[in-house]
């Protein structure tokens, strides 16, 4: 099995997974994710809460977090492979000419770029087309944005 076929069946079975969950709406998943948002917005109220000027909105973080699950997964549902990138910034470059981060331990042409101190925004990229080839091509949707 050559590469393209190898990442088309992946990606068949990745589609085919995430619709069938989307399918079985059951109660206990319904929970986890209304927990597990939970959880995740109580650490971040608790890593933010020294640096917010105001109180924090909790239920409103709640449900923006909940509404993201599931984007994703009406997202997953889908042929193309979307991807938010880089979700995390911690000693990544960014090379303002190329719009691209890399890291300059792998990449020495990198080691005179700023090291990106916060993404304020990731750039979102879909990779393949909705026959479900090609997923080694990918197109920016949207640029991202770091300080």
């Amino acid at each position: 099995m050559d590469d393209a076929t190898a990442s088309e069946t992946y990606h068949d079975w990745r589609v085919a997974n995430a619709r069938l969950m989307a399918k079985t709406n059951s109660n206990a998943r319904t929970k986890a994710v209304r927990r597990v948002t939970e959880d995740l917005v109580y650490g971040l109220v608790m890593n933010l809460k020294h640096i917010a000027e105001d109180d924090l909105d909790v239920p409103g973080l709640e449900d923006l977090f909940h509404r993201a699950v599931q984007l994703d997964a009406l997202i997953q549902q889908q042929r193309p492979h979307y991807e938010f990138a880089p979700l995390f910034d911690r000693g990544l470059k960014f090379d303002v000419e190329t719009m691209n981060f890399a890291n300059s331990e792998i990449d020495p042409r990198m080691q005179d770029q700023p090291i990106v101190k916060l993404v304020v925004q990731p750039r979102f990229l879909k990779w393949g087309n909705s026959a479900g080839k090609n997923y080694e091509k990918g197109i920016v949707l949207l640029k991202g944005t770091v300080d």
